[in-house]
C-alpha cells in the first residue's frame, strides 16, 4: 500500500506540477509583463509583473543529490525574483537571459518568449500511463495471492449410482 501511495504522489507531481510551456509577453505600452505556465493535468494561472520593476533576468542552477541539477531562469525585480521556467540545458537557459536583457535594455515595444517543452509533455503523459498500467497488475496480483481461491465445501459425489 504504501509503494502505491508514494508512486502516486510522484505521477501527481508530474502531472499537476511539472510545467511543460512557458510563455512571457512584454508590452511596455501596458508596463506589464505577464507568464503563463501550463502543465499537462492544467494552466497555472497566469501573473504578472510591472515592466519598470522588471531589472532582468538570470539562470540559477540547483545542484541535485541525484541526477541532473534542475537549471532555471529567474525574472529578477528590485525587491524579489520570480520563476519563469526550468531548463534542460545551461546553454538555451542563458541564450533566453540574454533575449530579456536585449529586449529591457533595447526600445522594443513587444517581447516574446516561448518555451515549449512538448518533449517533457510526452514523456510525462507516457510515464503516467506506464505508472497506472503498473499499479493496475500490481494490485491485481496482490489481490489474487492475497485471497486464494476456496475448495468448495459442497461435497458432490462422482461414483456412479448402483444399480
Amino acid at each position: 500500500m504504501g509503494f502505491t501511495a508514494v508512486i502516486a504522489f510522484v505521477a501527481y507531481l508530474a502531472v499537476y506540477d511539472t510545467p511543460y510551456y512557458a510563455e512571457l509577453n512584454c508590452s511596455r505600452a501596458q508596463n506589464r509583463c505577464v507568464v503563463q505556465q501550463l502543465t499537462i493535468a492544467h494552466s497555472r494561472p497566469s501573473w504578472w509583473l510591472l515592466l519598470s520593476d522588471l531589472r532582468g533576468a538570470e539562470v540559477r542552477v540547483f545542484p541535485a543529490r541525484r541526477g541532473a541539477p534542475r537549471i532555471s531562469v529567474y525574472l529578477v525585480t528590485a525587491l524579489d525574483s520570480y520563476d519563469f521556467a526550468d531548463y534542460s540545458g545551461r546553454a538555451r537557459a542563458s541564450a533566453d537571459v540574454a533575449r530579456i536583457r536585449q529586449f529591457l535594455s533595447s526600445d522594443d515595444r513587444e517581447f516574446e518568449l516561448v518555451r515549449d517543452d512538448r518533449g517533457t509533455f510526452y514523456l510525462i503523459g507516457c510515464g503516467f500511463v506506464a505508472v497506472l498500467v503498473l499499479l493496475i497488475v500490481l494490485w491485481r496480483v496482490l489481490l489474487r495471492t492475497a485471497f486464494p481461491p476456496r475448495a468448495s465445501t459442497l461435497a458432490v459425489d462422482t461414483q456412479p449410482a448402483a444399480s
